[in-house]
């Protein structure tokens, strides 16, 4: 005989019995997280502000997407920054818009109207924000879910090297009578670096009295002016 004979058939049912196949299948597992896109890496926090004041450039390592944009449409710049203490209404003021250059550089223009930008290099903080819709130019032009860099990205502006001098204009008359007023304006004085200029002085430079009769007395000087203002460079 063998040492383990087959068992015998059997009407009784076995106790587990295999299952039947299901006809329903399984789901697929869903993600925990949402697979996140890195979004392009600035070649350089340091950003100097350009020549004329009027704002500066933000450029990119690699070629983006425009996130969706087209080339050179404004948008709103408060959709890329975010600002520390003073609002970007202030920092960059009115009305500032954004735009793509190419697909490596953002430009960002000061606003002037009503109110002029305020951002002082080297004091203001403006911070590059940790979430944009902006990616490589692989994914096209539609802007990709939860385009993200680790942390916002602190920008340190500094003064243009080649900054503009502020050019100061005057407007007044040329001669006035005895006892007239003299009334100045240095509202067409140019170069302001599209902000107000932080400071304004004046002072008496030199003085021509003309008069048809003789006197013996010296007269008392006229009024002249002049005004010192700041290179943009230095702070404004």
């Amino acid at each position: 005989p063998t040492t383990s004979p087959t068992a015998s058939p059997t009407t009784s049912p076995t106790e587990s019995p295999t299952k039947s196949p299901t006809t329903s299948p399984t789901p697929p597992p869903t993600p925990s997280q949402t697979p996140s896109i890195t979004a392009p890496e600035l070649t350089t926090s340091q950003i100097e502000l350009l020549p004329d004041g009027s704002g500066f450039h933000i450029t990119f390592k690699e070629p983006t997407n425009l996130g969706g944009k087209d080339m050179l449409a404004l948008f709103d710049c408060a959709s890329i920054f975010e600002y520390d203490s003073t609002p970007l209404l202030i920092l960059l003021g009115s009305n500032s818009k954004c735009s793509f250059t190419s697909g490596t550089v953002i430009n960002v223009e000061f606003g002037v109207a009503p109110s002029a930008a305020t951002l002082r290099p080297g004091i203001d903080r403006v911070y590059f924000k940790s979430k944009l819709p902006i990616a490589n130019e692989a994914y096209g032009s539609s802007p990709p879910v939860g385009s993200t860099i680790e942390k916002p990205v602190l920008l340190v502006f500094s003064t243009p090297s080649n900054a503009v001098y502020p050019d100061p204009i005057l407007t007044g008359p040329e001669t006035i009578g005895n006892c007239e007023n003299l009334e100045l304006s240095g509202l067409l004085s140019a170069n302001d670096g599209y902000r107000e200029f932080t400071e304004i002085e004046w002072s008496l430079v030199s003085y021509h009295h003309s008069s048809t009769s003789p006197t013996t007395t010296p007269p008392e000087p006229t009024t002249g002016f002049t005004i010192s203002a700041e290179r943009m460079a230095r702070d404004n």
